[in-house]
């Protein structure tokens, strides 16, 4: 049986929403945290995967 901290639960909840879309004002407010630069700090790799996404679509809306 697999066995999850509830920190581990917490941290694929704010992952799985942030990898669905979800504001990150919202999921640092769920969280609790102090500020979103918390939130950014500790999900920074996925919100680097989402930027780069993020000026693919850019480049494709510019015609580039």
């Amino acid at each position: 049986m697999l066995l999850i901290s509830p920190n581990g639960l917490r941290h694929t909840h704010a992952s799985t929403l942030i990898n669905h879309d979800v504001d990150i004002k919202y999921v640092s407010a769920r969280l609790g945290h102090s500020s979103i630069s918390v939130t950014q700090n500790v999900y920074t790799h996925l919100l680097s995967s989402k930027i780069n996404l993020e000026a693919g679509k850019t480049l494709d809306i510019l015609g580039q």
